[in-house]
């Protein structure tokens, strides 16, 4: 995982870097969006997976849990569509997607 910034309320922003990431937002994306439909896993997914624009949300004292996920990816050169965004029910009605989303807008890489 990559952090890319800090949020208020100890929410963390970051880019997926490695298998266990992705195998991570693809649980969040079954368990929340498709489950509850009946649907397979492996629905969670489509061919568009590595061309795409991945976030995940952890909160700082539940890491390594993700909390929330989502993808964007470009549909043409100023337009982008947003895909399987997933927040963990526990984080559900607490503001997270705002954060997520003004944080999405401009993601800047955190400085050492």
């Amino acid at each position: 995982m990559l952090v890319l910034k800090y949020l208020p309320e100890g929410i963390i922003l970051a880019s997926p870097s490695g298998p266990p990431d992705y195998e991570a937002i693809f649980a969040l994306r079954w368990e929340i969006l498709r489950k509850p439909w009946g649907l397979a896993r492996g629905s969670e997914q489509d061919p568009n997976e590595y061309q795409a624009t991945h976030r995940m949300v952890f909160s700082e004292g539940k890491l390594p849990a993700i909390q929330a996920c989502g993808r964007i990816q470009q549909v043409s050169e100023s337009q982008a569509q947003v895909r399987y965004m997933a927040v963990a029910r526990e984080m559900q009605g607490k503001a997270v997607e705002a954060l997520f989303w003004r944080a999405w807008r401009k993601p800047q890489p955190m400085q050492d």
